[in-house]
């Protein structure tokens, strides 16, 4: 039995790797688009400007992530973000200069996992009060993560320089010290999939 469930889990850990591997080559924005469609979808609800045709892609796209996190759990997480993906490097490569790492009790865990929903309602609340295009340009880390995916992006000073890059170096750093440091504490995106996954069909 033990053989078994080894072999499993190593099957799935492979799995879930090449689809991670593939996610980051293929669909680097895909977290960045993802939340900028659900923002999108929500903001013209609140306005009382919701078009379905003008609003086509942000639809399908926020709709199947929707709907495989309500059918798989927090599929998306664990699979296709490129963000998380990089948050499982860096975490790889803390192991491997074994790095003394803080052990966090279940309690401040439990805490700490509060601040991706209060950042969620954040930026909710400021998006659409102040109009505040949080979701673009150099500002935030997700934006610059999507832009180093680019080669000509390493060399662009205006990218290098930026609020995001700094921000996105600390999440970095984070990742070194923290498994899924982003993931399981500061992503708004991951806020919104853990309440829809409550519902999931399947583990």
């Amino acid at each position: 039995m033990k053989k078994k469930l080894f072999h499993k889990i190593t099957a799935l850990t492979l799995t879930r790797r090449v689809i991670q591997a593939a996610s980051l080559v293929l669909f680097p924005g895909l977290f960045i688009s993802t939340f900028s469609a659900i923002k999108a979808i929500y903001t013209a609800v609140i306005g009382g400007s919701f078009s379905a045709a003008a609003l086509a892609g942000q639809i399908v796209l926020a709709v199947s992530m929707l709907l495989i996190t309500a059918i798989m759990g927090r599929f998306f997480c664990g699979f296709l973000c490129a963000f998380g993906t990089m948050g499982d490097f860096f975490w790889y490569i803390g192991t491997k200069l074994k790095l003394r790492r803080p052990k966090i009790g279940t309690k401040a865990d439990r805490m700490l996992k509060k601040v991706k929903y209060v950042l969620l309602i954040g930026i909710i609340l400021l998006g659409w009060t102040l109009g505040m295009e949080l979701l673009s340009g150099t500002n935030n880390p997700w934006m610059v993560f999507g832009m180093l995916a680019k080669p000509e992006s390493w060399t662009d000073t205006t990218v290098l320089l930026s609020i995001g890059m700094a921000l996105l170096a600390l999440i970095v750093a984070g990742s070194l010290y923290i498994e899924r440091f982003f993931c399981r504490y500061l992503c708004p995106l991951g806020a919104v999939f853990a309440v829809v996954s409550k519902f999931r069909l399947f583990r």
